[in-house]
């Protein structure tokens, strides 16, 4: 089961200092899994492993290297909206 909070609230803030995550930027998304975190295109695919359906079958994108992948996460990240 997953539970979204805002990064910008007071819990986000809090999982944030936890973690020592200093992010300027708030499009982004950050999975924390009791004591790990992760974010952009690899908390994605962390959470597709999860969901049924065709989306469950993009984890294994999870080998192709994550600086590759993020170009991608951020690129739909930033256009998601138009």
């Amino acid at each position: 089961m997953y539970a979204f909070e805002s990064l910008q609230s007071k819990k986000g803030q809090a999982y944030l200092k936890k973690f020592d995550l200093a992010l300027d930027d708030f499009d982004t998304l950050v999975l924390i899994d009791e004591d790990k975190f992760y974010i952009e295109s690899t908390a994605v695919l962390m959470i597709s492993k999860d969901l049924s359906g065709f989306v469950r079958f993009l984890y294994p994108l999870i080998y192709i290297p994550k600086s590759i992948r993020d170009i991608f996460y951020r690129l739909i990240a930033k256009n998601r909206f138009n």
